[in-house]
C-alpha cells in the first residue's frame, strides 16, 4: 500500500488505509506480535501523516525484528515528516551499516536524500539519489524525484530530461504541480518555516523541469 501511495497510483488513499488498517487490527487481535501487522499500521500512519504513530509502530517491529530495513525506513520518513532530518540521515545510515545489501533498503536511501534536500545539501541530495538509483533504477518514485533534485542542483537541461523520461511512464503517477503539493502536504505534513520553504523549493524545481501546474 505504502508504494502504491508514494508512486501516486491510488486515488483514494483515506480508504486504502483505513481497509489497511482494519486487516492490521484484526490480524493483532490473533497475535499482538504479529510483525507484519504492526508494519502495516506503521505505514497506514505514514499515509496519514501521524509521524508519532509511524515511529510507535517501527518502534514495535524492530522489538520484534531489531534487523528490519522496513522499520528503520518508515522511521526515517516519519522523522522528515516531523523536521528532524538529521535523524533520518542518522537512522538511514544505521539501516545501511545493518544490512549493507538488503534490497529494501533503497526506501531509507531516499528519505536520506530528501533529509539532505531539507537540509539544502543539494548536490549530496542528488548524490544520494543516484546512488539509490542503482539499487532500483525502474523505481518510479526515485525516477519522480530525480528531474527535482537535478534543478535544485542547478542543472536545468538535465531536470528537463530526467522530467521528460519520468513523463513518458505508463499508468496513474503524479504528473501536475496541483497533485504534487496535495501529495507533499498529506505525506510531509508539519508547517514549520523549514519544511513550507523547502515544498516550495522543490515544487518550484518540478515547474523547472517541465511539470505543468494542472
Amino acid at each position: 500500500m505504502l508504494q502504491r501511495v508514494t508512486l501516486g497510483k491510488i486515488t483514494d488513499p483515506a480508504a486504502e488505509a483505513s481497509r489497511f488498517d482494519q486487516l492490521a487490527t484484526e490480524a493483532l487481535a490473533i497475535n499482538p506480535n504479529d510483525q507484519d501487522a504492526h508494519m502495516a499500521k506503521a505505514a497506514v500512519a505514514f499515509v496519514r501523516g501521524q509521524p508519532d504513530q509511524v515511529l510507535l509502530e517501527a518502534e514495535r517491529v524492530m522489538a520484534i525484528n531489531p534487523s528490519s530495513i522496513f522499520a528503520c525506513a518508515i522511521a526515517c520518513g516519519a522523522v522528515n515528516m516531523i523536521r528532524q532530518p538529521d535523524k533520518a540521515i542518522e537512522s538511514s545510515d544505521s539501516a545501511r551499516r545493518l544490512s549493507p545489501r538488503d534490497p529494501s533498503l533503497f526506501n531509507s536511501l531516499v528519505q536520506k536524500g530528501l533529509a539532505l534536500s531539507i537540509l539544502g545539501s543539494d548536490q549530496e541530495a542528488l548524490d544520494a539519489l543516484d546512488r539509490t538509483l542503482t539499487l532500483s533504477p525502474d523505481n518510479r518514485q526515485l525516477l519522480r524525484l530525480r528531474p527535482a533534485f537535478l534543478a535544485l542542483s542547478g542543472r536545468d537541461d538535465d531536470a528537463r530530461a530526467a522530467y521528460q523520461l519520468y513523463a513518458s511512464l505508463p499508468g496513474r503517477q503524479i504528473r501536475t504541480i496541483a497533485e504534487y503539493k496535495t501529495f507533499l502536504v498529506r505525506t510531509m505534513p508539519s508547517n514549520t518555516p523549514v519544511l513550507v520553504s523547502w515544498r516550495a523549493r522543490y515544487l518550484e524545481s518540478l515547474r523547472k523541469a517541465g511539470m505543468p501546474e494542472t
